[in-house]
C-alpha cells in the first residue's frame, strides 16, 4: 500500500484553512486574517516526549502532528481544524523516500 492510499484509508477528514491575507489595523493594533478553506485527509497523532519535533523544541508533548500527502500545499501560519478546534501550523517538513517525497509532517499547536 502506498502512502497516499494509507492516508486516504486511515486518515481523518480535516479542514485546512490556508492563510490568504493578513493585515494589521493601525488604529487598534489588531491583526485581521483571511483564510480559504478546503477539506483534506490527514493521519493525526499527539506529539510524545521521544518525538524528534519535541526534542528539537518545535512542539511540546500534547501538541499534534499531522501526516499529509506530498502534493498538498500547506504552510506555516495555516490552520487545521478538526473536532471543532483550530490548530496552528508551526512546522512543515517532508519525509523523503528514494528520489521523491513520501509524505509531509506537519507540526500543530492548539489555538488559544
Amino acid at each position: 500500500m502506498n502512502v497516499n492510499n494509507f492516508i486516504d484509508t486511515h486518515g481523518t477528514s480535516v479542514t485546512l484553512k490556508t492563510l490568504s491575507e493578513a493585515a494589521e489595523d493601525t488604529t487598534y493594533g489588531t491583526m485581521t486574517e483571511s483564510f480559504s478553506e478546503s477539506t483534506i485527509s490527514a493521519v493525526l497523532s499527539f506529539a510524545e516526549e521521544n518525538d524528534r519535533l519535541v526534542r528539537q523544541g518545535i512542539l511540546n508533548t500534547g501538541d499534534m502532528k499531522a501526516y499529509v500527502k506530498p502534493d498538498q500545499t500547506i504552510a506555516e501560519a495555516d490552520k487545521i481544524t478538526f473536532g471543532g478546534v483550530d490548530w496552528l501550523v508551526v512546522y512543515v517538513g517532508v519525509q523523503p523516500y528514494k528520489s521523491t517525497t513520501a509524505f509531509q509532517v506537519v507540526g500543530l499547536k492548539k489555538e488559544l
